[in-house]
């Protein structure tokens, strides 16, 4: 990134630089929400199909969680071993749980929690509230997924446009050298470039504003 700008954006380094390590800490912020998320969506149906086959066979809610700690990978499953372990040693279960969505801030774990809660405060039938909780996040994932395949389209659209400015710079290096050089090395064709990059970042971000809005 430092050649890139060297070569052609030739903003102040030391700008530069400030603005890529807040970018690229940003960028790591995202993509561990994203892990994150990721790993959820994929252990959480297991989480749910532990606890309905554990309170079918009569075992106790505390010795559901503790075979979801014991038997589903990853993050998710420390975070069981967790939650069994700060419950077994007398811990209010609001804390326990309110730290626990503080971590995995999703709409389908805040549900749970409050199935659990409420069954531990209060009792209830746990295995037939599990149930539908497993059936409406399964019948949410499909609905994500069609949601998903009908905006693939804008999505691969909005990538096609955004990609003309990338190519008809490499284009203008070849065949119009003259141009290129006016647009890297003339401070008013800088002004130029910026406002390309300026212009191109902000559709972008709209647009992948919308795109989350619509999902």
């Amino acid at each position: 990134m430092l050649y890139i700008n060297s070569a052609y954006l030739k903003v102040d380094k030391r700008l530069f630089l400030a603005i890529y390590l807040i970018l690229f800490v940003i960028f790591i912020w995202k993509l561990g929400e994203y892990r994150n998320r990721k790993e959820f969506e994929e252990l959480f149906p297991e989480i749910i199909q532990i606890l309905n086959s554990a309170t079918s066979s009569g075992a106790g809610l505390l010795q559901a969680l503790e075979r979801c700690g014991r038997d589903v990978g990853g993050q998710i499953g420390r975070e069981f071993k967790s939650i069994h372990k700060r419950l077994s040693i007398g811990e209010d279960v609001n804390a326990v749980f309110e730290d626990s969505y503080n971590r995995y801030p999703y709409k389908e774990y805040y549900f749970f929690i409050t199935i659990i809660r409420v069954n531990l405060s209060k009792g209830g039938q746990m295995r037939e509230v599990v149930n539908r909780l497993g059936r409406a996040i399964a019948d949410n994932k499909k609905m994500e997924k069609k949601k998903r395949t009908m905006t693939s389209e804008a999505r691969m659209s909005a990538l096609i446009v955004a990609s003309f400015p990338i190519v008809f710079f490499i284009f203008m290096k070849f065949m119009m050298p003259e141009n290129f050089d006016f647009i890297i090395n003339d401070p008013q064709g800088r002004l130029i470039l910026y406002y390309v990059i300026g212009s191109e970042t902000l559709g972008m971000s709209i647009i992948w504003w919308l795109m989350r809005k619509v999902s």
